[in-house]
């Protein structure tokens, strides 16, 4: 058992160039895809990049600044928004935005491996496995900055794990920037950050408890320097950011009312197969068996060889699967928020188990095994991007008639993919509706749903678009847009009036409607399609 630099091993389980081969080879083929593609399938990804490009390009160009303003904020989801723009300056935006992507698949890998290294003293390929975890649900729902934060954390507990071994200052310093780092990229990150510092120093405390060398004075010291790091971020969350201010107003009982009303309407079937998500990419065969595998080899190298762990962090991960069940899909601003911890618990996992002891042939039996799966899901994932190239082109078709500075109402046709879809289709819980944004980049168009919520960017609408913007979960339908009810009327307001508020109306897959049959033919007047989508112009 160990947690840090007390107990260091004195060898690796493989040569520093087999190592250094491995993980190179590794991380060039994970991020293989983002060579085949200038739009990943990422769900979120065009909404970033959409608002990467208002920031730089929002001073230079008069028509997204009578759409848009950007406010530098308390946000504290940043870090795309930091790093992309000064870096288009060097490569083009899209070019940055996918080295954001890439960074972002290798920083939690990066992690483990460092906080393996920090907690057992040896360079191992145990924490490998990990690259197996870059490809996981949040990845490609396109949470870039969580995913990127992850990583983050994993660093600063590795970096944590070195304290007592320096007890000084400036090492605490180190510790305090890199939590107010965190804040800055996605707070749920330095949550987790906390939860796992908090769980070592438990387990140490409760080491020196049982020694008998543990003092009123040694708890204090512990609990000081694990509260000094967090005092700025929580003092900036509570009354500088916009969600915190939230928070601090809204009376308790009311918050603990809302958030188990969350839990409670998040409590079907899939919280157990969301368990998955660590390992969820477009190929639930080879995301069940890279997580098989994964088990079997950890299995096999403990049972023949044995193996040291890290309780502290062990400890954390368990308390993230004990929370699972308590948290809520969607609370307040965060969509997803139960997945996150079940991927941050297993890449703990990794990080915290070391397998002693000569390797055995069954052991690399298995990694070699779960190399071809790497490169099996690397290719699926290369496969569906390429694919989706067809869709991405014919949407920028199809809106290239959209006139700078008007205004484009959304709605969906039929989202199903069938048997006879592209298989891309198939294998990406495929929406339509990510790639709206690209009417941002590609026209410099206004469309109702982007942009809205003033908590999560620093990029806002303002008036008159701000009359007609609207926070979206999902697009409306064109049923809705047709016949609408009292609820949709309540859920998309601009359906009022729709005719004077905009210049154009966009079908996302259309179905039938793409081969020129009517929509309110009267009303709109159809400029091109394709089975992606399908524009109109309004006729006033």
């Amino acid at each position: 058992m160990t947690d840090g630099p007390a107990a260091r091993a004195t060898s690796t389980d493989m040569p520093a160039w087999h190592w250094w081969a491995a993980a190179i080879g590794a991380a060039l083929v994970i991020t293989m895809p983002l060579l085949v593609t200038d739009i990943p399938l990422l769900t979120d990804y065009p909404n970033h990049l959409a608002r990467l490009y208002v920031i730089t390009h929002i001073q230079s160009d008069p028509v997204l600044g009578r759409i848009y303003e950007v406010t530098w904020n308390v946000v504290p989801n940043l870090a795309m928004d930091l790093v992309v723009p000064p870096l288009s300056h060097l490569v083009p935006l899209q070019v940055a935005g996918r080295l954001f992507a890439a960074v972002a698949l290798l920083l939690p890998v990066v992690g483990v491996i460092v906080l393996h290294r920090a907690a057992f003293g040896v360079r191992s390929a145990a924490p490998m496995t990990a690259f197996l975890v870059a490809y996981n649900a949040l990845f490609f729902w396109g949470f870039l900055n969580f995913v990127a934060s992850m990583g983050l954390a994993l660093l600063g507990v590795a970096l944590w794990l070195r304290e007592p071994a320096r007890r000084g200052a400036s090492n605490l310093l180190a510790i305090a920037g890199l939590a107010l780092l965190l804040f800055v990229c996605h707070v749920g990150a330095l949550a987790l950050f906390g939860l796992t510092i908090g769980c070592v120093e438990f387990m140490r405390l409760l080491e020196l408890r049982l020694k008998g060398e543990l003092t009123a004075a040694i708890v204090g010291r512990r609990a000081v320097r694990i509260v000094v790091p967090f005092v700025i971020p929580a003092g900036l969350f509570l009354f500088a950011a916009p969600l915190g201010e939230g928070i601090a107003t809204k009376p308790l009982l009311l918050q603990i009312k809302e958030y188990y009303w969350a839990v409670y309407n998040s409590w079907h079937i899939s919280k157990l197969t969301d368990l998955g998500k660590p390992y969820a990419a477009y190929s639930p065969l080879l995301d069940g068996l890279a997580a098989a595998g994964t088990i079997l080899l950890f299995a096999i190298q403990i049972l023949r060889r044995g193996c040291r762990i890290a309780p502290g962090l062990l400890l954390a991960a368990a308390m993230l699967f004990a929370m699972y069940p308590v948290i809520p899909g969607v609370w307040l601003t965060a969509a997803n928020l139960d997945w996150r911890l079940p991927i941050f618990a297993v890449l703990l996992t990794l990080a915290g188990i070391a397998p002693t002891g000569p390797a055995v042939r069954s052991t690399r039996l298995v990694a070699a095994l779960l190399a071809v799966l790497l490169v099996a899901r690397a290719g699926v994932v290369a496969y569906a991007w390429t694919g989706s190239n067809v869709d991405i082109a014919e949407f920028r078709r199809v809106i290239r008639l959209v006139v700078p500075g008007e205004r484009v109402l959304i709605v969906r046709g039929d989202n199903s993919a069938s048997a006879s879809s592209p298989i891309w289709r198939i294998l990406y819980d495929y929406d339509p509706g990510s790639l709206a944004p690209l009417l941002t980049i590609d026209r410099r168009a206004f469309w109702p749903a982007l942009f809205t919520s003033r908590t999560l960017q620093p990029v806002h609408v303002i008036s008159p678009y701000r009359d007609i913007a609207v926070e979206q979960v999902v697009l409306p339908s064109y049923t809705d847009f047709l016949h609408p009810t009292a609820r949709d009327l309540a859920l998309n307001p601009y359906f009022v009036d729709w005719r004077s508020h905009f210049d154009y109306v966009l079908v996302l897959q259309p179905g039938r409607l793409k081969d020129n049959a009517p929509l309110l033919p009267h009303l709109l007047r159809r400029l091109d399609g394709a089975e992606i989508c399908t524009l109109y112009a309004v006729e006033r």
